[in-house]
């Protein structure tokens, strides 16, 4: 499988050989994952929280490529070719996530997270923050906290918690159970599950899990305009509608 310039950060080394067809195959360049942390402390990019946004992966990636190719020149080619490919991969499947958000009803949202973690990516795709269960990282939410959330979450209707895989679910489940609220835990890197193997799997897998808690809600939105499109006299998107309905619907 192909490797982005994202991959130099998870690896040992960047590896990268030529693909075009009339070129030969070159020796992987060998350049340290320090020099890419050094890159990104130097960018002040070292904020992992930012590339929970996907569209903050293209910029990161071109940084990392730029300065790899300063590092070793010998390679810029290769490291140029590298990061177009994850643009290119990239590009298409952030408008593929935004587009299934939007369909699943996430856009417009109040969430409940964890820690503030999840603000860039919930800007994202349409969601709004209303709370954080561990308001102080590290510190337990006091019982008063706590009720305030729960409160919180019935009066406005809140139907998201998302959590990070490493905390403790207890007090998650807890509000869950109280509130009604659908619980997702949802993975945070590359590698997390046997099938996130690259920063797209991760965001495929996130929104895929994201979807599947509201699919109810969003079949019943999808149904609703169809209708309205099929009164309008518009029976291609009124198909298209109730397809997309069906598809999310439970199966008996």
């Amino acid at each position: 499988s192909r490797t982005s310039p994202m991959t130099a950060r998870r690896g040992t080394s960047a590896r990268a050989t030529s693909t075009t067809r009339d070129s030969p195959r070159r020796a992987p360049p060998s350049v340290a994952t320090g020099a890419i942390l050094l890159i990104l402390i130097s960018a002040n990019t070292t904020d992992g929280i930012r590339l929970w946004d996907p569209a903050n992966g293209i910029p990161v990636a071109k940084l990392i490529a730029d300065k790899l190719s300063e590092l070793a020149p010998q390679d810029a080619g290769i490291f140029r070719s590298r990061f177009e490919d994850f643009k290119k991969r990239l590009e298409p499947a952030i408008a593929r996530w935004e587009k299934a958000a939007k369909e699943a009803g996430l856009y417009g949202i109040k969430i409940v997270t964890y820690h503030k973690t999840w603000s860039y990516f919930a800007k994202r795709f349409g969601m709004e923050v209303a709370g954080y269960i561990e308001p102080k990282p590290g510190i337990p939410p006091s019982p008063r906290h706590m009720q305030e959330i729960i409160s919180m979450i019935k009066s406005e209707k809140i139907r998201l918690i998302i959590v990070e895989p490493y905390f403790d679910a207890k007090l998650p489940m807890k509000i869950a159970n109280e509130t009604g609220a659908r619980l997702v835990i949802l993975p945070t890197t590359v590698g997390a599950e046997k099938e996130i193997r690259t920063y797209i799997d991760l965001f495929d897998r996130q929104i895929k899990m994201l979807t599947a808690a509201l699919a109810p809600e969003a079949a019943e939105l999808l149904y609703r305009t169809g209708v309205a499109a099929y009164k309008r006299g518009e029976f291609s998107s009124a198909l298209s509608s109730f397809e997309a309905a069906a598809a999310l619907a439970p199966q008996a």
